[in-house]
């Protein structure tokens, strides 16, 4: 399988990469992914991908991950999330 090139920069002692999530609710339960070593949950998604847009890149990621179609609706929030991880910014 080809690697796919995601959209990420880094300089200045930071990396700046481009990723999509969703909000995706099924019986009354959120999904969440669990950052494993570390203590924090996300939305699941992933990077985008050249080409891709923030709708395209989580049906991709869930297509991948768990094997299922879903449809993304529309957009809920916008954030930049700055931290650190493992020593890196």
């Amino acid at each position: 399988m080809k690697s796919a090139e995601i959209i990420m920069s880094s300089g200045k002692g930071i990396t700046f990469a481009y990723r999509a999530g969703g909000i995706a609710v099924h019986e009354e339960r959120l999904l969440v992914e669990e950052n494993i070593g570390h203590d924090f949950y996300i939305a699941p998604g992933g990077r985008v991908e050249y080409g891709e847009n923030a709708i395209e890149a989580p049906e991709r990621e869930f297509r991948e991950e768990l094997g299922e179609e879903v449809r993304v609706g529309r957009l809920v929030v916008v954030a930049d999330i700055l931290y650190e991880l493992g020593g890196n910014r």
